[in-house]
């Protein structure tokens, strides 16, 4: 009886994302000779690979042959570098080929994202109401004014706007030469 066993170098990578319809990316793939076991180097010009988006018709990379990596530090690790319509996809999926007998290259299926805006775009100034949950950009301007902009007078913290001088939030402090607590009071 024939017994198939997936060598331990046989994986799909999990939770792996490019950005949607975003160039300057890369997919690398990984070469193993079934006969020896070990990592194929070398073999670049050997290698093609074949990319279907969205469950649609396998088409040819644009990236006709992969960069190889490093044959002494990083062996059998091959790059293809994706264009920006091929990452234009909601799915990708991705499977690398060798023209050498005996080569392994485990495909890959790919999930791509939106890339995020969010840390370079301005956010717009804005406070939660006193008990209720903060959006995350109202809790960021709320950790971000408490550290940087406010004042205490008597046992009332007051914190800031960006604009320095318009109250943001305003805390009772439990006492006004030690205080230990301070509850939001508006």
């Amino acid at each position: 009886m024939l017994q198939v066993v997936q060598p331990p170098y046989l994986y799909q990578p999990q939770g792996f994302t490019m950005f949607k319809n975003t160039s300057g990316q890369y997919i690398t793939v990984h070469a193993i000779d079934n006969t020896t076991g070990v990592a194929k180097t070398g073999d670049a010009a050997n290698i093609t690979a074949y990319l279907a988006k969205d469950a649609g018709s396998a088409t040819q990379s644009n990236d006709v042959n992969p960069a190889e990596i490093s044959a002494t530090n990083m062996k059998g690790a091959y790059r293809f570098t994706m264009t920006q319509a091929e990452t234009n996809a909601d799915l990708m999926d991705f499977v690398a080929v060798s023209a050498t007998a005996n080569i392994t290259l485990v495909p890959i299926s790919i999930y791509t994202v939106k890339p995020d805006t969010t840390m370079t775009t301005q956010m717009t100034e804005g406070y939660a109401a006193d008990g209720v949950a903060p959006t995350p950009t109202q809790a960021l301007f709320r950790i971000m004014q408490n550290i940087c902009e406010f004042s205490i007078s008597g046992v009332t913290l007051t914190t800031k706007k960006i604009d320095k001088s318009t109250q943001a939030e305003a805390y009772e402090l439990n006492d006004p030469n030690k205080p230990t607590q301070r509850t939001r009071s508006s």
